[in-house]
């Protein structure tokens, strides 16, 4: 850090400027004649620089001690201070500043003690006209300020630079500004705003922001130059399944993951306990099924039985067999058998037909049923007897009876044959 203090002033009719910048050459105004005790009239003010080197000779100054004809200029850079020890028993000095582009931005008179920072570089000019009375010296101060604390390269704004924060290196002219975070990181004036940092659904597909997979990024100006997972038309986890609602894992169209969450028959896992896993598993009906659990093997068989009536019929009725079958699951077909033949199929739980007349005498009848599982069932058999209808009948049958041989010997077995016949029907022979 520098402190270079330089004297301007008036002393016994005599100023002096001094000058000291770390970015220029260090400069003296004083009077011509330095060898003298005071500037008298017709003297000039001369610029050197530390080297001694001419650089201006200024106008003459009069009884007056004003400064003539052409005007006394010094350059000055923001940080640097001006200042006069107080008034002299005259002192005065007037002193105006002046951006590099020549605009006026202040005019200092030096009446009393006072300090003057430049809070941007430009220059100052003692003019002609300006008064510079006895005892009054001024002093350009050229101490090196820390004008940029956070040491960032720009200095603050109290010093007339443009860090709007000089205690954050992260924040100064050209830093890159990060959306939607309240900091104004590039002293622009207000914080980036993005269509990815707005809080707006920008796109109208209900997601808003990062959130919506047209976002890459909270720099991304556009939310809807993307589309998601699950409103794309591709089967992105290749599960035979596309977008929602087909694919399990899409929970709605702005879903971004058709792969997760996975079905229970698709997440290599035995749910239900059965040793089968996944579509392996009956119970799924396919890789989107979140139930794995729906089916387990049918190892149950039907329950049939079979009915008839009426109950005892005779030989000039028919019979009514109804089979009826049920299960835990479905069945399959039912079947009814007269006698070990076949009188009724049904694919169904029920299976009637009408059959006979039959013969007098016994009978025999039962069901089968098989379920969609394949497991079969008999009922029970059952018999009934067939007996003979009463008719108005007044004629007797007639009966042949014969043996053999016709004339048996003591040791022969004898066949005894009887024949009956009537105009109705036999019941029964009997032979004695």
């Amino acid at each position: 850090m520098r402190n270079d203090l330089i004297v301007f002033g008036i002393v016994f009719f005599c100023f002096v400027i001094a000058v000291s910048t770390a970015s220029a050459a260090e400069v003296s105004i004083y009077c011509q004649d330095s060898s003298v005790s005071g500037c008298y009239a017709d003297d000039y003010a001369v610029v050197k620089d530390r080297d001694s080197r001419l650089i201006h000779k200024q106008g003459q100054i009069d009884d007056d001690y004003v400064i003539w004809n052409n005007n006394v200029r010094v350059n000055v850079y923001a940080g640097e201070r001006i200042r006069n020890e107080g008034p002299g028993t005259r002192g005065y000095v007037r002193v105006r500043y002046y951006s590099n582009s020549g605009s006026l931005i202040d005019t200092i008179d030096f009446t009393n003690s006072r300090t003057y920072l430049f809070t941007q570089d430009g220059y100052i000019m003692f003019r002609s006209g300006d008064v510079a009375w006895e005892y009054s010296a001024i002093f350009l101060d050229t101490q090196s300020l820390n004008m940029d604390h956070d040491g960032d390269g720009y200095n603050g704004a109290q010093y007339g630079g443009n860090d709007c924060n000089d205690n954050n290196a992260a924040i100064h002219p050209g830093a890159v500004d990060i959306p939607g975070n309240g900091i104004d990181e590039d002293c622009s004036g207000s914080d980036a705003i993005t269509q990815c940092t707005d809080g707006l659904d920008n796109d109208g597909d209900g997601l808003i922001d990062t959130n919506d997979p047209g976002c890459a990024g909270i720099y991304d100006s556009n939310e809807g130059d993307g589309t998601s997972q699950c409103q794309d038309g591709t089967d992105n986890d290749n599960d035979g399944a596309t977008d929602y609602p087909y694919d399990f894992s899409c929970s709605s169209p702005q879903d971004n993951s058709e792969s997760a969450p996975l079905s229970q028959c698709q997440d290599g896992t035995d749910n239900d306990g059965n040793g089968l896993i996944d579509t392996n598993d009956p119970g799924c009906d396919s890789r989107q099924d979140n139930d794995e659990s729906g089916f387990m093997p049918d190892t149950n068989p039907p329950f049939v039985d079979v009915t008839m009536n009426p109950p005892d019929p005779t030989n000039s009725q028919n019979v009514l067999f109804t089979a009826t079958a049920n299960d835990d699951n479905s069945v399959h077909w039912v079947k009814v058998y007269v006698d070990g033949v076949k009188v009724c199929e049904s694919y169904g739980s029920v299976c009637s037909t009408l059959r006979g007349p039959y013969s007098a005498g016994p009978h025999s009848y039962y069901a089968t049923a098989i379920d969609e599982s394949g497991n079969s069932a008999t009922s029970s058999i059952y018999t009934f007897n067939v007996g003979h209808t009463p008719l108005d009948d007044d004629e007797r049958p007639t009966v042949d009876v014969n043996h053999y041989p016709t004339s048996p010997g003591t040791d022969d077995e004898v066949t005894f044959t009887a024949a009956a016949y009537d105009n109705v029907g036999i019941d029964t022979i009997r032979i004695y």
